[in-house]
């Protein structure tokens, strides 16, 4: 790993060990940038004082994620960089209480209990059997028809970029079934035309660091999602990227130029979001139009930004101060 990827793990550690009562059980001692990251992996998950989760998982939750995509129950769990323990360990098991209607700067949804599944997977293509997007979580509102589809991210941003969409999400064909209607032909176009432009941004260097690429995948995933009925009676959809934002001041330890890089990583996250929102009002527009009319936005916020607006049962906020 390199040097800012060790400050980064090595501040979740500190932060983390602050929580806890006694000493963690780390899958590795060796401690260091040189050495095995597995001195980033607690021993297990979710069992004893010093476990990962804040809590234990709901069995229907284990079965959910034991179907993702990316194996999270065998290993990723164990890890404080996993995204997926930080999305558990946030919104938490069956439902998740909203206190507060704003979620960041932009993004307002209405108050109340929203049932939580994890790993939601939506269809992409139709022709290539393109793999399904699975999004790491979808909340539900019943009561104002209001849902949130989330993709948290806790380092990658931070360490990594986008890479291009591949070229099957460039052509019409692809995503045309054999039986689409002649309206299908206008959807395809539309979600082929905005790609091959995200491209066409990206290699310009228009995202350095904003995961154009899988934002575009998860809204049309949704967007068949739709069309097959699993929103019925919904009136609004949300898809919300929630990035991990480490706190740059404070006695954690976090120095000047590591806060320097993370601040101006955070104004380039936000910038490529913007250019990427707007890239896509084409296909935000086809939600609205579609026979299954549906409100869809887009919206980015911090980790902080969705704990400050959700209840906790007793300490469990205190829990999670890594994440803020």
């Amino acid at each position: 790993m390199n040097d800012f990827e060790y400050r980064l793990l090595d501040y979740l550690k500190r932060v983390y060990l602050k929580t806890v009562d006694s000493d963690a059980t780390w899958r590795s001692d060796a401690v260091g940038r040189d050495r095995s990251p597995l001195q980033f992996y607690l021993a297990t998950p979710d069992e004893g004082a010093n476990r990962n989760l804040v809590r234990p998982m709901d069995d229907r939750h284990i079965e959910e994620y034991g179907g993702g995509a990316g194996q999270e129950l065998k290993e990723k769990m164990h890890a404080l960089r996993s995204s997926s323990a930080m999305t558990f360990n946030i919104l938490g098991n069956g439902t998740c209480q909203l206190s507060h209607a704003e979620i960041g700067d932009t993004c307002s949804v209405p108050r109340g209990a929203y049932s939580i599944e994890y790993e939601y997977k939506a269809p992409t293509l139709q022709r290539r059997g393109g793999l399904p997007a699975h999004l790491d979580a979808l909340l539900r509102h019943e009561a104002s028809g209001t849902v949130v589809a989330c993709e948290m991210k806790l380092m990658e941003w931070l360490t990594g970029g986008s890479k291009l969409l591949k070229s099957e999400y460039l052509y019409e064909v692809d995503y045309l079934r054999k039986d689409s209607p002649g309206k299908g032909v206008v959807q395809a176009d539309v979600f082929a035309s905005t790609a091959r432009r995200l491209n066409e941004v990206a290699v310009r260097d228009g995202f350095r660091r904003y995961d154009f690429a899988q934002m575009f995948k998860h809204s049309l995933g949704l967007y068949n999602r739709l069309q097959t009925g699993a929103f019925e009676g919904s009136d609004r959809l949300v898809l919300l990227n929630c990035v991990w934002m480490p706190r740059l001041r404070g006695d954690e330890g976090l120095d000047a130029c590591v806060s320097r890089k993370i601040e101006e990583a955070w104004r380039e996250e936000n910038a490529e979001f913007k250019r990427f929102r707007d890239l896509m009002c084409a296909v935000v527009e086809l939600f609205r139009w579609s026979e299954k009319g549906i409100d869809f936005s887009i919206h980015l916020c911090t980790a902080a930004d969705l704990i400050y607006a959700l209840e906790y049962e007793g300490n469990e906020r205190d829990k999670l101060v890594r994440y803020l």
